[in-house]
């Protein structure tokens, strides 16, 4: 708050109304009230974390905005990390299968995978089939589209699923059901971003955060040396 004051960026309390009028908006009733309640905060509280969290973004925008990446950079960046940076978004069709479930239901499941997959094969729509038969409430009305990109990282996405996903072309779906903790799945591959060009904004911005992390870190270790700190958890 010191460095942002001196830097001319610190949030002013109309700028604090301002933020937290639009966050009041997102809820009805007594909704907000009881949120800060529940975390022991008065308005008077949470303003004064909203005044520190828009002061620290100002000054971390102003302290990075000059940071830059060179074509060059993001080119030599996607030569080292295409495997990892290529991305999937698919459509699937989930025959759910109970963790409890016996056998015979095991079975049974992957038979009905395994029958859907011939439908296909035989060239049954893949949207119609999902509709009808899919399991996953989340994605069956869409024919079974998942509206998102992945990689082969990704946090959110079953290893199997991911694995299963990888090994098909774009227009591809599996020839044999994918088994996860959800069921089975028959995965579709609707577009596959692999190019320089496809994937350069997501390069930019993967080594622009990583830059600027690594500036403002380096700038705040000196300011706050110099800074004028009491430790209140001390006394």
């Amino acid at each position: 708050m010191q460095e942002a004051k001196k830097q001319g960026v610190l949030a002013g309390d109309d700028e604090v109304q301002k933020r937290l009028k639009e966050i009041k908006e997102n809820f009805s009733g007594n909704e907000f009230k009881n949120l800060l309640k529940a975390q022991n905060l008065t308005e008077k509280d949470f303003k004064k974390q909203l005044k520190l969290q828009l002061s620290a973004d100002a000054l971390f925008h102003k302290v990075t905005e000059n940071v830059k990446v060179s074509e060059q950079e993001l080119r030599e960046y996607f030569n080292k990390n295409k495997g990892d940076l290529e991305q999937l978004k698919v459509a699937h069709i989930l025959i759910s299968v109970d963790p409890e479930a016996i056998k015979e239901d095991e079975e049974k499941a992957k038979n009905k995978a395994v029958e859907i997959i011939g439908r296909l094969n035989k060239g049954e729509d893949f949207g119609f089939l999902a509709k009808t038969y899919s399991e996953d409430a989340q994605t069956k009305e869409n024919g079974g589209i998942i509206d998102i990109y992945f990689t082969r990282e990704d946090p959110f996405f079953l290893k199997e699923f991911i694995e299963g996903a990888f090994k098909l072309q774009e227009g591809e779906f599996s020839k044999e059901p994918v088994r996860t903790t959800y069921g089975y799945h028959i995965i579709k591959v609707m577009d596959r971003k692999a190019s320089y060009e496809e994937l350069k904004s997501t390069i930019k911005d993967r080594l622009l955060t990583e830059r600027k992390n690594d500036a403002f870190v380096k700038y705040f270790d000196k300011i706050k040396k110099d800074a004028k700190i009491e430790n209140m958890l001390e006394k």
